[in-house]
């Protein structure tokens, strides 16, 4: 038996204040180590994610924005699948959500109708997003270039606004989900799509035998895809707590006693530990 893991990104591989997935590392070498699959699966943009794969050295398949577009290397999908995949580099681009424009038409709409105290990230100045994330510069523009998902920030009293908002998004279609900063207004694909558009592409192991999947997450928008995953974790939050509503959803996920990065790297070890 071998393994794929499936991972956002965003407090779980990567620390909440700096972005940094030094802690994670020991768990990160132990895949490559024994050549397991790693599969992120974030609200990030392409761009943002493209940088993190490089710097973590990781070639496998990946999703962006919240199950917007799955990403599959182009060995494991020379047929380029259908047409809404395009060949992006070398990866096949299978294309699952909603543009930014059919939801930033929804959103406009709703805006106008009910004034809510929200502030999009496209309504943002860069200046605004880097103090908003804690990202520098140069990644905060790439957090902008959003083709399938709206990230919000909410203000204090939002919730009956955050309801009215959903109920309305899901009769036209689109869904509101939280992440860890933001909620995030996009179409009805999420992680648990990308999920089912990448897992047939990693059918088995080098020897014919049976894969299990795993899946790392800390926020409700993680929720879709650990539902689908073998083996679900729930990453802790720096506030010593595991997100009520992941665990609420998923009662019998694994949950680590660790934060972040360092939490991740604790779930690696111990699902790859030959004692399980």
């Amino acid at each position: 038996m071998t393994f794929i893991f499936f991972s956002d990104l965003d407090e779980t591989l990567l620390d909440r204040g700096t972005y940094d997935w030094g802690r994670a590392l020991p768990g990160l070498n132990l895949l490559k180590k024994k050549g397991i699959p790693l599969i992120l699966m974030t609200s990030k943009t392409l761009e943002e994610t493209v940088e993190f794969l490089e710097e973590m050295e990781v070639e496998d398949a990946f999703s962006v924005e919240n199950g917007g577009a799955a990403f599959i290397p182009r060995s494991r999908a020379p047929e380029a699948g259908d047409d809404i995949a395009v060949k992006t580099g070398s990866y096949v681009r299978k294309v699952l959500g909603t543009p930014l424009s059919e939801i930033l038409a929804f959103y406009r709409d709703f805006l106008e109708k009910h004034d809510p105290p929200f502030r999009a990230m496209t309504d943002m100045t860069l200046d605004e997003v880097v103090e908003t994330t804690g990202l520098p510069a140069a990644m905060a523009r790439k957090a902008l270039a959003r083709s399938y998902d709206l990230p919000f920030w909410a203000g204090p009293g939002s919730e009956d606004h955050l309801r009215r908002l959903a109920g309305q998004a899901s009769r036209k279609g689109l869904s509101v989900v939280s992440g860890g900063r933001f909620h995030h207004l996009k179409g009805a694909a999420d992680k648990g799509t990308a999920f089912d558009a990448i897992r047939p592409h990693y059918p088995c192991d080098g020897d014919g035998g049976p894969v299990r999947t795993v899946g790392l997450g800390d926020s409700e928008n993680d929720a879709s895809f650990l539902a689908k995953a073998d083996l679900p974790v729930i990453i802790r939050r720096l506030d010593g707590t595991w997100d009520p509503r992941l665990a609420a959803a998923l009662p019998k996920a694994l949950r680590t006693e660790t934060a972040g990065p360092a939490g991740w790297a604790e779930a690696v070890f111990s699902v790859l530990s030959p004692r399980r």
